[in-house]
């Protein structure tokens, strides 16, 4: 026992489970200490990595649809625009197909009324 200088016994620092274990019991008792942080640190990076992952895939497909979005309105096809959409849901951001989706809309309810030499 730990005596502090008034002549006070210090209590012990280990548990009674520790006090009591074998040598290798004691080892791996220290050794589950140190490797926990490092099992969850590596578990946390894991899943940051994979959502690091899934956001990638995700811009890389809205920048396809945008490029192919874009083709499309350049000629006024409405159709294919919808097409496109219709292809991309649920792999890029739902906002960005609801924006194209109104303009999308929009061009096909002004269609009638646009002459066709500025379409063609």
């Amino acid at each position: 026992a730990l005596i502090n200088d008034y002549g006070e016994q210090l209590p012990v620092l280990h548990d009674a489970f520790y006090q009591t274990q074998t040598l290798p019991t004691k080892l791996l008792y220290l050794m589950g200490a140190n490797v926990t942080p490092l099992l969850c640190f590596g578990g946390g990076l894991y899943t940051i990595m994979s959502d690091f992952s899934q956001r990638m895939d995700q811009a890389d497909a809205a920048i396809a649809m945008n490029l192919a979005v874009a083709d499309k309105l350049r000629r006024y096809d409405t159709d294919g625009v919808a097409e496109i959409l219709a292809a991309n849901h649920g792999k890029v951001d739902e906002k960005l197909l609801t924006a194209f989706t109104a303009i999308q809309h929009n061009l096909q309810e002004y269609r009638p009324h646009i002459p066709d030499y500025v379409i063609a």
